[in-house]
């Protein structure tokens, strides 16, 4: 969640952004998610004694989500 408010808010004072500002904010979601499985992945496959787990996928799903909704109450001007 916090990758994905720090990363809107960020992208949030782009002038140049402001007409896209939710599809943006939208990407950098889906990223923060991608982020989340890869990173689940390289524990399974490439950390000794860290392992692979469904529920960090989901909890991080729930985060970038939580992250999106705040940034858009935060960050969008209506």
């Amino acid at each position: 969640m916090v990758l994905v408010v720090l990363w809107n808010k960020a992208y949030s004072g782009k002038k140049n952004v402001q007409n896209n500002t939710r599809k943006i904010f939208f990407q950098i979601m889906i990223l923060g998610f991608l982020y989340g499985i890869v990173m689940e992945l390289v524990q399974k496959y490439f950390i000794p004694f860290r392992s692979f787990d469904l529920g960090d996928i989901l909890a991080d799903g729930v985060g970038c989500f939580l992250g999106y909704l705040i940034s858009i109450k935060r960050f969008v001007k209506s």
